[in-house]
């Protein structure tokens, strides 16, 4: 079949949707020459997916060797069909020239944010196929951001700075000098395109010279099985650093930080049980010579919607993509379903509860949404085939906000 043009269009044209709204677009499909076909079928799919393969040393008739084990997990959030034209059995003939096929969903409400890692990814998709007799299939296949907000407002602790206090003597033939102290006093939750204004001490008895930096890491947990084993691997990430000076022997120095976070997935990912994301505001002191380095670790929350008292400090600018709601909430009502025509799918989501409605802040500009600047991936998988329209590569985008 000779295909001029085959593309999956979103009527939000940033491709972004907030947990519980309605996802709306059109297939267009235009051929050159009529051509039979079984039908053509579009699936809206939604899952999670993790997978890593581990090294194990066994022992077998006194020799050494490797196994290795398959680890995954899998979790479905969305997976509805419909035959946009024809079915699966039978034949008709597609006509040459152009067809349009809109389609709507509903995103059911207890859904995860989208996620792409190292080990594993969060990933909702579009897919349209071409089913034709005895003939490789034409595919069309593209992904979209869901969103799941994490409201600052309704998490414990936030207003309240944490203070954190660090230790460590150096020891050097059997001598011991110091302590170095490290202490860091920060605010426990932020959004991307906020300052971590954190304030850091450091306080050093000894001779040797102290260099401090701090950065936000990003810890990512993956769980998955294999058989009955179950394990987690982790995936640590420098996510934004700065480096704060270096205090001489029997000085001290103070530094309020002035770390920006970027575009980053919310904290926790929230529906999902087999991915799982905090981030840390790491000081770090380092020494010349043989002595360890040392740590302070404090957790801090990255959400979708900041603090009610930051309100004032935002900017407002106006929302990049009009059709994205500008006001995130905590629950978005869906819209009211598109009426049901003769080349129209609307596919309904049963497993959906219903909605709750969210909790607007009218004060709150809108934020822009950036694609993330530590995960991307390739949708592709075993189920495409070569001949698989569609851009492959995907960045999730998150609310990002303009401060002064």
């Amino acid at each position: 079949m000779s295909v001029q043009k085959f593309e999956i269009k979103f009527d939000n044209p940033a491709c972004i949707y907030y947990a519980g709204q309605q996802v709306t677009g059109c297939v267009t499909l235009i051929t050159t020459k009529e051509k039979k076909i079984r039908g053509i079928c579009l699936c809206i799919e939604g899952e999670a997916e993790v997978k890593w393969t581990k090294s194990v040393e066994v022992v077998r008739d006194g020799k050494s060797e490797t196994e290795y084990e398959d680890y995954c997990a899998n979790e479905i959030y969305a997976q509805m069909e419909v035959w946009l034209v024809g079915a699966s059995h039978g034949d008709m003939v597609l006509p040459s020239g152009e067809h349009v096929y809109p389609f709507s969903y509903i995103l059911p409400y207890n859904i995860p944010s989208s996620f792409e890692g190292s080990y594993g990814h969060v990933r909702y998709t579009v897919k349209v196929k071409v089913d034709r007799p005895w003939k490789f299939d034409y595919d069309c296949k593209v992904a979209f951001t869901v969103l799941t907000p994490l409201d600052l407002n309704l998490e414990p602790n936030m207003q309240e700075p944490v203070q954190n206090t660090k230790e460590k003597y150096l020891c050097c033939c059997c001598c011991r000098s110091g302590p170095i102290t490290l202490v860091a006093n920060v605010l426990r939750g932020f959004v991307p395109g906020q300052k971590i204004a954190a304030v850091v001490e450091c306080d050093n008895v000894t001779s040797e010279e102290v260099s401090v930096k701090c950065y936000l890491e990003k810890i990512v947990t993956f769980r998955a099985s294999c058989g009955y084993n179950t394990d987690t691997k982790e995936d640590e990430s420098t996510v934004v650093m700065e480096r704060l000076g270096t205090v001489g022997g029997h000085d001290s120095k103070t530094w309020t930080t002035n770390l920006t976070v970027p575009s980053l997935p919310a904290s926790y990912l929230k529906y999902c049980e087999c991915i799982d994301i905090t981030y840390t505001f790491v000081v770090k002191g380092s020494f010349s010579g043989l002595h360890n380095a040392m740590k302070l670790n404090t957790e801090v929350i990255i959400g979708t919607i900041p603090l009610k008292n930051y309100f004032p400090s935002i900017v407002p600018l106006p929302p990049v993509f009009p059709c994205i709601p500008a006001l995130p909430q905590v629950g978005y009502p869906p819209s009211p379903p598109l009426p049901p025509s003769f080349n129209e799918a609307i596919i309904a989501s049963p497993s959906a509860p219903p909605v709750e409605p969210g909790t607007p802040y009218p004060d709150l500009p809108p934020p822009n949404y950036e694609e993330c600047m530590l995960s991307k991936g390739n949708i592709r998988n075993a189920e495409d085939s070569g001949f698989t329209y569609g851009t492959m590569d995907f960045a999730p985008r998150y609310p990002m906000y303009n401060f002064r």
